[in-house]
């Protein structure tokens, strides 16, 4: 079908079917789910229906395998940009943005309103002679018939005084040279400005400057007058500047006749047009931009100027600016999506030394980002504009491989340079996560889009948190520039077109009612942007347009917050005001193939039918709205809608602060005695039935709609729920994972209604309430309850210190309820070791989730699981773990996942240590043990059992197990163990840790002086210098024998290794269950004795070669199966033999070997932590705390189930077969 409005239609239609067919995938799997319980209670058998899992091969045609595999391969599919057509397709003004150009084609397709007139008082028109008004508007070319030197002479009688053309050069140089290494001042000032101002000093020899330098340094000056902050915005002596540089450059024919300062002419004009407060402009920036590179690659400076005979400053400063020009030509590329002029194959030009840096940036403005901006071209920038601009989609492969190139790249920080208010430090700090951003972001729409509800399930799922952090970030880092130098940022278009990509990002999070609770939370950096723009709105003409677009995702963020049964309501209202073909931001962001024709008509949006959704929230919290507040607090108790001023008249501080009107009644109802069911939020009064007709959009259970009780018997294992009763009725309010109800109630109305409202389960611990998360009928979980002070500033590296409950009492004293009925931040990530980068989580993270049953309370006394997470104490995120599923099965236990701090943070080590005026060795280890002084203190709150404790860890987590059972610190916090798959660390000793502390502290800028001076250093340094320090001792940097952070034995908490000490039996003689897996092995790679030197550093080669004796390679199967077997016996399973053993001398003990494999890893052997798998939901970790939940046939469900009944018989009766399942052996 040829473009047009037919074919459009049919993407429309099969964007519709794919999203159809995703939603019925997700309610089929519920209903297997809910059969397969049905069937668990009545047979052994799987149900019929359920007994043939659908495969690839049963396809309809060999034509849907094939689709199958090119989305499985490519990830991203019909994404071609947008084709904008003014009027006809044939005379029409056409403009292309290709994918990675969402951002532009999301602001062209946007209605329109009129923002083409500059944001300044100064418009009036510029008074020039006829003459030289020719040659302005016959740019770029050359009007025929008029001589230039009479016009050349007129241009110049317009330049400034010599002094204020200076003035302006160094405004311009200090402004924008941190971005750009266009001109230098010797260029500019000490070479350009003699020779074009002398003839004009009645000088007799000819002028020694072409009409090209003279337009050089109009554009100059056109530049400097628009960034005085002297002048107003967008100015008039800017402009005439402008005006005269053109027609300069028209003097002498730009096709005819060009040389290097043609090209940086062009170039300085690019800027000059995106800094121009039109936005209209904005075009000409992009195609000036690429008239440089063509006339660039015209003139052969692409190619090395040493192949020309150029040497000294001329060589050093044609190589920088062609780096320079070559490196923003890309960026527009992203940023417009379009192939870029100068293509990277063609490049010959080397980059300048860091010899030759420092030669000719002497006594200099320091002048662009330096050599290691033109690597980071070579390396980085190039090839991710190559995978976006491809014809064929990169693989997903080649992605993530691009985004382990930009982690490992080096980007210096200088923070000693004064430049404009640190726009070089801010520019350079995040660079990274710019590139990231513009990688990852049409990966991030397409899991948006296949897995609306939770996006971390998509196999793109990584792309999605990449690209949502990234946004994150560079929203913060944008608001806290613009607050430190307003008028220069808000001039620099660039800013914000990345600032308004960053916004899109997180818009579109905000907008969808996700399964997921995301950190920072997707709202409040919607209104962080929205607030950013609209202070950068009264002067920069892209901040105003975008906030048209940032406060309608704001308005649908406000409506995805608010439950969908009241939704439907008054979502037409707010459809009303938008055209119904306006699309979707989160498709025109990402790319997708769009064809859009436009009138030529201007179209006028009157001010007509506003919509006026301010009130005010009342409540004890109540606080005063003022511009200084919410720039700087972002305060979350309050949601600000303003009203939407169709005339472009923006302006968040004229709103008031509250609710749309649609749910003032709502807000009335919470806290009256009389509920009427036509307006009730929360369901039916009690004996009324309810008619609510659940129409398709909320069909699947679990994800989007608020059932009344009737409803809560067919919600599947999946669903979450938080109840909320009232007036002797009450529904069901589903979330998944962690999602928690609307936070439009906020906690200043929770404060003002709770008189009147049960919120859900809450528990009073004494010195806080914490307010829970009903996640099945008999089950809630509270989440993130800190046990210990945040380890941050001073106590880095500290051991735990014990929370203080008075200051927590204070901050719970402002608030009815503190909310725990979301997963809080992970502690700080390390490398998985396979080419991942860490740094990703909080070293505020000391926290336990809790799970209880439903009504427990002081005075149950129920057993306790505290459950220790793996990751060889560098990695791991106890939500990869849930409970919630175990307490739903055997709700008579309480359990614990603790969050530990891990990698450097938790485990650095050097001998100066024993004295604890330095540090502290096992600060992650002594996490651990503070939690459960924590538990002992106050578990008996949740109605748990402080004398009944069973440890629980696997890997790292059985370590964890194994070392409490021979620590004095601990033994009396527990009263049972299970260690799954001992991670066999080799507790090394201070000593042999010393080398990696010396590497850490220097990697991370902290080698100098004395141990004190060190560790300050590094108490002060970044989380993201820390993280790349401890991630390169594993990654090959490092070349010491201990290079990983893990415990040592300090003589205080450990007194000997766990082998010896329970062949003594000195260790906790309590039950325990010791077991690992059929097919263990934490190394990789065919040789055994590399492998083992690697994982036991001591061992000697006498030692490894008696030990190869003990495994013939000739007894076992296979080369690969020998080296699992010499490797894995040693690293884990050997545990089951050096704990089980001595235990079961003084104490029942239990041990078990695991046989059923992963069924999403391909290989059919039983591999490290694949119970994990069975037991949690079908959970597979990854990077930086992340993981993939697979959903799991009935067979395997009930597998799971037997599984958790012999651990939770052990917690309950400290014997795992007291309580097990019937069915089971």
């Amino acid at each position: 079908m040829p473009p047009g409005k037919g074919s459009r239609f049919v993407g429309v239609a099969e964007e519709y079917l794919r999203r159809k067919a995703a939603k019925l995938e997700e309610r089929m799997r519920s209903l297997e789910d809910a059969l397969a319980i049905v069937q668990i209670n009545t047979s052994t058998e799987p149900h019929p229906l359920l007994a043939k899992k659908w495969t690839i091969d049963d396809a309809d045609d060999e034509h849907d395998a094939d689709s199958i595999s090119t989305t499985a391969e490519y990830g991203v599919i019909d994404a071609l940009g947008s084709l904008h057509f003014d009027g006809d397709f044939q005379s029409g003004a056409t403009r292309f943005f290709g994918p990675s150009g969402g951002s532009e084609s999301l602001l062209l397709t946007a209605k329109q309103i009129n923002t083409e007139t500059p944001l300044s008082t100064e418009i009036q028109e510029i008074d020039l002679p006829p003459a030289i008004i020719a040659f302005d508007q016959a740019f770029p070319l050359t009007p025929p018939n008029i001589h230039t030197t009479p016009v050349r002479k007129m241009i110049e009688l317009y330049l400034p005084t010599r002094s204020r053309a200076v003035s302006l050069c160094d405004t311009f140089l200090v402004s924008l040279s941190w971005m750009f290494q266009i001109v230098s001042r010797h260029q500019i000032v000490d070479r350009l400005i003699p020779l074009i101002y002398r003839p004009m000093m009645g000088s007799a020899q000819p002028p020694g400057h072409g009409p090209h330098d003279l337009a050089l340094l109009l554009t100059v000056l056109a530049l400097g007058a628009l960034l005085d902050p002297t002048l107003p915005p967008y100015n008039t002596e800017a402009r005439r500047y402008y005006k005269l540089a053109r027609a300069a450059l028209c003097l002498q024919n730009v096709l005819v006749n060009r040389s290097v300062v043609t090209v940086k002419v062009l170039h300085l004009m690019s800027v000059y047009n995106g800094m121009s407060g039109l936005e209209s402009n904005l075009e000409n920036c992009y195609s000036l931009l690429n008239f440089a590179g063509q006339v660039a690659l015209q003139i052969g400076f692409h190619k090395d100027p040493s192949r020309w005979g150029f040497v000294g400053r001329e060589l050093y400063e044609r190589r920088s600016y062609f780096w320079t020009l070559h490196s923003l030509s890309l960026w527009q590329s992203l940023v417009t999506g379009r192939p870029p002029v100068i293509m990277p194959a063609f490049v010959d030009c080397q980059i300048p030394s860091d010899l030759d840096e420092t030669t000719y940036q002497s006594g200099e403005t320091s002048v662009g980002f330096g050599n290691w901006s033109s690597l980071y071209t070579v390396e980085c920038l190039a090839p991710i504009v190559e995978a976006i601009q491809a014809t064929k989609p990169s693989s997903y492969q080649t992605i993530l491989e691009l985004d382990r190139k930009i982690r490992e790249f080096s980007v210096p920080v200088f923070t000693d340079e004064p430049d404009s208010d640190g726009m070089r430090l801010f520019a350079q700090s995040h660079y990274r996560e710019l590139t990231l951003m513009y990688l990852h972001r049409g990966f991030f729409a397409q899991a948006m889009t296949d897995f609306p509800s939770d996006p971390l399930r998509s196999p793109l799922g990584q792309s999605f948190i990449v690209a949502y952090r990234c946004a994150s970030v560079l929203i913060i880092a944008t608001d806290d520039q613009f607050a430190k130098q307003p008028l220069l940022c808000s001039r620099v278009w660039r800013v914000w077109s990345f600032a308004f990509s960053a916004a899109v990002i997180v818009g579109t999070v905000a907008t969808r009612r996700l399964g997921i609770k995301l950190d920072p939370d997707p709202f409040e950096h919607l209104e962080r942007a929205c607030s950013l723009f609209d202070d950068a709105a009264r002067t920069s003409s892209r901040a105003k347009k975008a906030l048209v677009i940032l406060l309608r995702l704001r308005q649908k963020a406000i409506h995805a917050r608010i439950d969908p049964l009241q939704q439907a309501s008054y979502l037409p209202s707010l459809k009303s005001s938008e055209s119904q073909d306006e699309p979707d931001e989160l498709e025109v962001f990402g790319g997708r193939t769009m064809l859009v024709r436009t009138s030529s008509k201007q179209v006028s949006r009157s001010s007509q039918g506003k919509m006026p959704l301010s009130m005010q929230l009342p409540g004890p919290t109540s606080i005063e709205h003022n511009p200084q507040y919410q720039r700087t607090h972002h305060h979350p108790h309050f949601i600000n809608i303003p009203e939407i001023r169709e005339e472009g008249d923006h302006n968040l501080r004229d709103a008031a602060l509250g609710l749309p009107p649609e749910l003032e009644g709502l807000y009335r109802e919470i806290a009256g005695p009389q509920y009427s069911r036509a307006t009730s939020l929360y369901g039916p009064p009690q004996g009324q039935q309810s008619s609510v007709m659940l129409e398709d959009r909320w069909s699947s259970f679990m994800h989007n709609s608020p059932l009344p009780p009737e409803h809560l018997t067919h919600l599947c294992p999946q669903a979450r729920s938080v109840q909320l009763e009232n007036a002797g009725w009450a529904m069901g309010l589903p979330l998944i994972g962690e999602v928690h109800w609307c936070r439009l109630l906020s906690l200043g109305l929770l404060s003002g209604a709770l008189a009147q409202t049960s919120l859900g389960p809450t528990v009073d611990v004494g010195y806080a309430t914490y307010l829970g998360n009903q996640t099945y009928p008999n089950t809630v979980a509270y989440l993130g309850i800190p046990y210990a002070e945040p380890p941050v500033g001073g106590l880095r590296f500290r051991a735990t210190v014990p929370l203080n409950t008075t200051r927590v009492r204070e901050e719970a004293s402002r608030q009815a309820v503190v909310n725990a009925t979301y997963y809080p931040d992970f502690c700080i990530q390390g490398t998985t070791g396979v080419g991942d980068a860490g740094g990703a989580g909080s070293e505020d993270c000391l926290k336990v989730n809790i799970y209880a049953p439903y009504g427990a309370q002081e005075g149950d006394n129920l057993p306790v699981l505290f459950y220790i997470h793996g990751g060889g104490y560098t990695f791991g995120n106890p939500r990869n773990w849930p409970f919630d599923g175990w307490i739903k099965q055997s709700p008579n236990v309480i359990i614990v996942s603790v969050y530990y701090r891990l990698d450097s943070f938790g485990f650095l080590a050097t001998p100066e240590f024993a004295d604890p005026t330095y540090g502290d060795f096992n600060a992650g280890f002594t996490d651990q043990i503070q939690a459960l002084k924590w538990v002992k203190s106050y578990i008996s709150k949740f109605g748990g059992d402080p004398t009944k404790v069973t440890i629980n860890g696997e890997s790292a987590g059985a370590s964890s197990v194994e070392l409490h059972m021979i620590s004095d610190e601990s033994v009396q916090l527990f009263s049972s163990a299970i260690a799954q798959s001992i991670y066999r660390t080799p507790l090394p000793t201070p000593d042999q840790q010393q080398p990696l502390f010396q590497f850490y502290a220097s990697y991370a800028g902290c080698g100098a002086g004395s141990v004190a001076q060190q560790m300050k250093c590094l108490r002060s340094a970044s989380i993201s210098a820390l993280a790349r320090a401890q991630d390169a001792a594993v990654q090959g940097k490092f070349s010491g024998l201990y290079n990983r952070f893990r415990p040592v034995l300090d003589g205080v908490v450990f007194t000997g290794y766990p082998t010896r000490k329970f062949q003594r039996g000195e260790f906790a003689q309590v039950p325990l269950i010791v077991g690992a897996t059929s097919n263990e092995t934490l190394s990789v790679g065919a040789n055994i004795s590399l492998a083992l030197k690697d994982f036991f550093p001591s061992l000697t080669d006498a030692v490894i070669q008696e030990f190869g004796r003990l495994y013939p390679a000739d007894e076992i199967n296979s080369s690969s199966q020998h080296f699992q077997v010499a490797t894995g016996e040693p690293e884990i399973i050997c545990g089951r033999q050096a704990m089980g053993g001595p235990s079961s001398l003084y104490s029942n003990t239990w041990t078990y070997r695991y046989n059923t494999p992963n069924p999403t890893i391909s290989a059919d052997i039983v591999i490290h932590a694949a119970e994990n798998w069975m037991m949690f939901d079908g959970t597979n970790t990854g990077f930086n705390g992340s993981t993939t939940f697979t959903p799991q046939t009935p067979v395997e469900l009930a597998f799971a189930s037997e599984l958790i009944a012999y651990w939770l018989s052990l917690v309950r009766a400290g014997n795992p077969n007291t309580y097990k399942l019937d069915m089971s052996p």
